[in-house]
């Protein structure tokens, strides 16, 4: 029993007693039950005003920690996300006696935007020469400028977007995502064509919208970011004023740019073990390329019981005379996390890529030559502890597609962490 409900007690017995026999007795007494009557009202007046500002008290206490609640998450929600990762990577061919190494660090910030928007920006830093080569050494030779074999560092942000993860409330806009800036892709499954992870640099925008078991997305932007124009050369005039211009590549090799173009995709994912892709990329002006691109492509990624999985590609370049074909074949026995310090995984590879099939080279994620290539290729992934990867990567008896040149086997290895 509360303080009110026995203060509010006692006056009942009290008044009671002043209204039944008690009341008969001598008048001072019934002038102390008057006045102790008096001084209990008095008393419950005292506990309901009390009552009023202990309810007001809980009532802007719960306010309180309503808002320091709210707080943390708003001030997370407006902070900067940074992480990155680095790679570490020594590569070496039949017919090259030397080591070939690249060091790689990408650093990513991230920013929250309202409840529907993010900002993404990343920077990536490359630097890839011949062991005791420290850079490229370029020299003229007559009107031509030629670059040696070692590469300088190259510095690039090849990722800087605004994504809209809901255009509205509309069930349809509320399911469609609006990516605007530069960013990368992913055509097919594999990543043999292109992905996402591996190198943006293409400019433009695109949307996707999810509907049940579909997703469908298209939209426009230009790659040619993506490579640097090839070939480059000096103008002497009659006066002798010299001049570099932009080249394009002469030789027609797969390092081939992919310029002004549209794309759609359209994706079906009938299962949790089972996923396509239907996707077609069309080139509408290429400015330094001389290589146009119209490649539709058909992808597959199908688990296989609890520890094997299948993903393939095809797709064919119908811009090129002959249509140029790639099929690729990827079958992985569990895998590689880096969140699970000791887990592994090994992948073997098939390959059978023809020249011009493939745009750009910087938006692999094989691992793999596949340019112009065929040949059967292993892998082995190994989680060293959390966070830190080693990989080595293997390509057999290798053939030049265009040639039928045997190139011989491809060995990598490389060691890899995030942060």
């Amino acid at each position: 029993m509360n303080k009110k409900a026995r203060v509010l007690t006692c006056a009942a017995l009290l008044t009671a007693m002043s209204t039944t026999a008690f009341a008969a007795e001598a008048t001072d007494t019934s002038a102390e039950l008057n006045d102790l009557k008096a001084r209990l009202a008095a008393l419950e007046q005292r506990i309901d005003a009390q009552d009023k500002a202990l309810k007001a008290s809980e009532e802007e206490l719960a306010k309180y920690r309503k808002n320091t609640a709210a707080a943390p998450a708003k001030s997370k929600n407006d902070d900067w996300k940074f992480y990155g990762d680095a790679r570490i990577r020594a590569i070496q061919s039949d017919g090259d006696d030397s080591f070939h190494f690249q060091q790689r660090v990408r650093l990513n910030l991230e920013k929250r935007i309202g409840k529907n928007a993010t900002f993404r920006v990343r920077d990536i830093l490359v630097n890839e020469n011949t062991m005791g080569d420290s850079g490229s050494y370029s020299y003229a030779d007559g009107t031509k400028l030629t670059t040696s074999d070692g590469k300088d560092t190259t510095n690039k942000i090849d990722n800087a977007y605004v994504q809209f993860d809901s255009l509205g409330s509309d069930p349809i806009l509320k399911n469609t995502m609006l990516k605007i800036g530069r960013f990368g892709h992913d055509f097919g499954t594999t990543g043999y064509w292109a992905s996402k992870g591996s190198l943006g640099m293409y400019d433009g925008v695109e949307f996707e919208t999810r509907l049940n078991k579909f997703t469908i997305g298209g939209g426009f932007g230009d790659w040619g970011g993506g490579k640097a124009h090839s070939n480059d050369y000096i103008s002497v005039t009659s006066a002798g004023k010299a001049s570099i211009k932009q080249g394009s590549d002469s030789k027609g090799t797969t390092t081939n740019k992919l310029e002004k173009n549209y794309f759609v995709k359209l994706g079906y994912t009938p299962s949790s073990a089972t996923r396509f892709q239907l996707w077609h990329i069309h080139e509408l002006r290429g400015k330094y390329s001389p290589t146009d691109y119209s490649v539709t492509g058909l992808g597959l990624v199908q688990k296989l019981g609890d520890n094997f999985t299948l993903a393939a590609d095809y797709s064919k370049n119908m811009a090129v005379s002959g249509n140029p074909q790639g099929t690729v074949a990827v079958l992985t026995y569990k895998g590689a996390s880096y969140n699970k310090p000791h887990s592994y995984g090994v992948s073997l590879y098939y390959i059978d890529v023809d020249k011009f099939n493939v745009a750009n080279t910087l938006t692999k994620s094989v691992n793999i030559p596949t340019n112009d290539n065929r040949g059967i290729g292993l892998g082995f992934s190994y989680i060293l502890s959390k966070d830190i990867r080693a990989d080595f990567l293997t390509e057999f008896d290798m053939e030049k597609k265009s040639t039928g040149e045997k190139i011989g086997n491809y060995y990598r290895a490389q060691l890899s962490l995030r942060f």
